[in-house]
């Protein structure tokens, strides 16, 4: 069986992502080393010893899109730069209630609304972890809840997130109707090690049961040092329809890595063109990061100069178009 094969991973944020949840590339590592500890591979600690963003920080970037890793599912489509690969699979596992996806995400909203900007929490939810992917460790139900620090000035925003990724692109022009509102220099969710898994999972959930709660929280005391991973840009318009752009920088590795994806239930793509790219934009209907449970997003890859940037355009907006994501992937410069 390949490595791919033996990769499931349960994203959490952002988080995302999407996900990468969750946006946790640090509990993706812990997953990773388990699944390719026997082949000959470079380690993910190895990778990121390379480069702060050698790491497989790529399925961060993917966190409001994605939901986890599967294997045996119908592929959606591929994505390659010259050592990185994506396959996005459906899988079938990956399935949430309505009710569910409510609890998960006003949970993690309820925490991030008793946060300072800037400030982080561990979370542990209930109906996060009763999601039972195959072969996931224990501890899915823990997730990092970011409340990032907002930047209203566009200029300081760039600036601030050039000094960690370098350039990067702007819209050129907007659907009619949206204008900028802010930017932020991390995801809402971040990442778990697996050493924070065993040092806050237990305890969280013991809390939350004792509570007679659906969740508990902790604040993190500290910071993450590569908080600007994933910096984002959002814009809206007067009925509050939300775009992001946000992207994913990271160093190509020694040798080639590939990584397979799923989808959860309800979720479809279709293959777009960005700026003479190929692009997809996918549909996911069963996303625990946004209010509606719905996410639409154009996410694409770029090479430049020994880097592969990992592009995504996105909204949680029932009423924002493919060809208002399209239009805006491709104003970008």
């Amino acid at each position: 069986m390949s490595i791919e094969q033996q990769l499931k991973v349960q994203f959490r944020q952002e988080a995302d992502s999407m996900v990468r949840p969750l946006q946790l590339d640090e509990r993706i590592e812990q997953i990773y080393q388990e699944s390719v500890s026997t082949h000959d591979v470079p380690s993910v600690k190895a990778l990121r010893s390379r480069t702060p963003y050698g790491r497989v920080v790529v399925l961060a970037a993917c966190l409001l899109l994605f939901s986890g890793i599967a294997y045996g599912s119908t592929v959606l489509y591929s994505l390659y730069s010259d050592r990185f690969s994506m396959e996005v699979s459906n899988a079938a596992e990956l399935r949430f209630t309505t009710g569910q996806l409510q609890e998960i995400y006003h949970s993690m909203q309820q925490v991030r609304d008793q946060l300072a900007p800037g400030q982080s929490a561990w979370v542990y939810i209930s109906a996060l972890d009763s999601i039972q992917l195959p072969n996931a460790p224990a501890g899915t139900g823990l997730i990092r809840v970011n409340h990032p620090i907002s930047y209203t000035d566009l200029d300081q925003w760039k600036q601030l997130a050039e000094q960690s990724l370098g350039r990067v692109k702007l819209p050129a022009a907007l659907p009619e109707g949206f204008q900028f509102n802010r930017g932020e220099l991390e995801s809402l969710t971040g990442p778990v090690s697996a050493t924070e898994v065993k040092s806050y999972y237990e305890p969280l959930k013991k809390k939350a049961a004792e509570e007679g709660k659906p969740m508990a929280w902790q604040e993190v005391t500290g910071s993450s040092p590569e908080s600007a991973a994933s910096p984002r840009l959002l814009f809206t318009n007067i009925r509050q329809e939300q775009i992001e752009i946000s992207v994913t920088r990271l160093t190509e590795p020694e040798r080639s890595i590939h990584v397979k994806l799923g989808m959860g239930e309800g979720s479809s793509t279709e293959k777009v063109q960005v700026a003479g790219k190929d692009a997809y934009y996918s549909v996911n209907a069963n996303n625990f990061l946004s209010e509606t449970g719905l996410y639409k997003d154009i996410q694409w890859l770029e090479a430049e100069s020994g880097q592969t940037s990992i592009y995504h355009v996105s909204s949680p907006s029932r009423e924002v178009t493919k060809e208002e994501l399209v239009f805006v992937a491709n104003q970008l410069k």
